[in-house]
């Protein structure tokens, strides 16, 4: 999925110098990379992991930040690329999303998780869902136009197996899931590689592992369900 992201004008010479590393990249180039610059992110949550994936999707070049938490504005401005619109969590909140192509959350309540779910449902947008434990977290990239993905809904999202509190400091992982929600969210809207539709991956850092297993979407679920058969 491309998240409906234009390709905008051409790169400029500090453009070209900024996002060097990502050009050279055969799958991204200046084609990906003006893709990435008229592209929109909702970052949702206001967790050590959210501010880094806000920092990270900045760095990349994304566009246009859709932020749920005013203390993430830091962390997206670091581009002067992108811009950042500070999103409402009243009932505006579904209208203010509608025109974000791809939704990251990562510590939201979940009742936000459930409207932010259902957005992405009804308008086929990926969902990066991500959090952490102690020592870890995990990721799962829910809803979006692959058929057969699961959303949050089918989850159970308060339920999604986290690896086992331990003694080390807290959010000794955030950094890394954090990127790799970032990185989710690119390869969504480049249309890159293989997206963890259907899939939870799981880090574990007291071994240095990272695990994946299957998801499945549920066919009776009340969210995916009625919305297809709708």
């Amino acid at each position: 999925m491309n998240s409906g992201a234009p390709v905008t004008a051409s790169l400029s010479d500090t453009q070209v110098e900024r996002y060097s590393r990502q050009i050279i990249l055969r799958e991204i180039g200046a084609t990906g990379q003006r893709r990435l610059l008229g592209a929109s992110v909702v970052v949702a949550g206001s967790s050590a992991i959210a501010v880094a994936a806000a920092r990270y999707l900045a760095a990349a070049g994304i566009g246009r930040h859709g932020l749920t938490d005013p203390a993430l504005i830091a962390s997206a401005a670091v581009n002067p690329d992108t811009n950042a619109d500070i999103l409402p969590l009243d009932a505006a909140l579904d209208d203010a999303i509608r025109s974000f192509g791809v939704i990251v959350d990562a510590g939201s309540p979940p009742a936000i998780v459930a409207r932010l779910n259902a957005s992405a449902v009804v308008r086929h947008a990926p969902l990066v869902l991500a959090a952490g434990s102690a020592a870890g977290g995990y990721l799962a990239t829910l809803a979006g136009p692959h058929p057969d993905a699961p959303c949050a809904a089918c989850l159970g999202v308060s339920s999604i197996p986290a690896i086992p509190p331990d003694d080390l400091p807290a959010g000794i992982a955030d950094a890394l899931i954090g990127a790799l929600a970032a990185t989710e969210a690119v390869k969504c809207v480049l249309d890159l590689g293989s997206p963890l539709y259907g899939h939870l991956l799981r880090y574990d850092a007291h071994r240095a592992v990272f695990e994946t297993e299957a998801v499945a979407r549920n066919p009776a679920c009340r969210v995916c369900a009625v919305s297809t058969a709708a």
